[in-house]
């Protein structure tokens, strides 16, 4: 479970506030407007409704980050991004200035609370610098208060949090109970439980929505093995496949209200596409971005 940052992919629904904002909020008014990519320090911009690429989005005030992993506040107001030295920092889009979060270190993946006063992330013990990564936790920053909750017990690997669409819950990648599973715990309670219905599957990526828990399964290892997506309903607590596959490492997430699906999908050395299917209908929509994004696979995938 090694993260590996390479490029991200972010849906907007809204964007920061500034002098332009009522054009902005124009723009990006209907749901699913918007998805921003990187390829390593680009970022493009393609207009789901229209289905075609929009100039490319610049944005000051990032000295340095690595590349995959940054995202975006639910209001739009912030970028929280993982540096080469896996600490956060945050990047205000009106004032474009940067705050590093304190005491945040060795950090491979972070998730904003629904609300966007908290952040969880995952902190790697300190055998990380030696490039091995035996053991990581999860815990939560409070944005105001600046004090750092542990959500999950030392001991395992627990990484890549997700929270529950109402801020009570954190979904994360375990091997508490052997191979990597998805287990689920509440905030503020350092017991957890494992997701029902994963088989005897190789579980990582936990994306959770208004329509349950998604999470990449494979029989054959996560990292050489084929992958597919499921999905927990908990509704009805039944695990199935929805129906997306692919022979490299799939990267993908699900919209709120769980009716998108963005997934990456490799088509060569030099193409790296996104896809995006409708849940409902099985609609598929392929973007293939441009020659200055090929060489560069999808990382990382974020809905707002």
């Amino acid at each position: 479970m090694q993260p590996t940052l390479m490029t991200f992919v972010l849906l907007l629904t809204t964007l920061a506030p500034n002098r332009n904002a009522k054009q902005i909020d124009k723009r990006l008014s209907s749901a699913h407007s918007r998805v921003l990519f990187s390829a390593g320090y680009e970022i493009g911009v393609y207009d789901v409704e229209r289905r075609k690429l929009l100039p490319q989005l610049k944005i000051d005030g990032i000295p340095n980050y690595e590349p995959g992993f940054i995202c975006l506040s639910p209001d739009g107001t912030k970028f929280a991004y993982v540096t080469p030295s896996r600490e956060v920092l945050l990047l205000s889009l009106a004032s474009k200035k940067t705050f590093l979060l304190p005491g945040v270190k060795r950090v491979g993946s972070l998730a904003w609370s629904p609300d966007g006063k908290s952040i969880a992330f995952d902190q790697y013990d300190e055998a990380l610098e030696t490039g091995l990564y035996e053991h990581s936790q999860i815990f939560i920053i409070d944005l105001s208060t600046k004090k750092i909750s542990r959500v999950t017990a030392p001991g395992f690997m627990d990484a890549e949090p997700a929270w529950s669409p109402d801020g009570k819950s954190i979904a994360f990648t375990t091997n508490r109970w052997g191979k990597p599973k998805i287990g689920v715990t509440k905030v503020g309670k350092s017991s957890a439980r494992k997701l029902p219905g994963q088989m005897d599957l190789y579980c990582a990526k936990p994306e959770w929505s208004r329509s349950g828990i998604y999470f990449r399964g494979s029989n054959q290892g996560l990292e050489d093995g084929k992958s597919e997506i499921f999905r927990y309903n908990p509704q009805t607590q039944t695990t199935g496949k929805i129906g997306v596959s692919d022979s490299d490492s799939v990267k993908f997430a699900v919209s709120n209200d769980g009716t998108l699906l963005m997934y990456s999908q490799f088509a060569s050395a030099y193409h790296h596409g996104l896809i995006i299917k409708n849940l409902k209908s099985g609609k598929q929509t392929k973007i293939y971005p441009d020659t200055a994004y090929q060489k560069y696979p999808v990382d990382y995938i974020q809905f707002r």
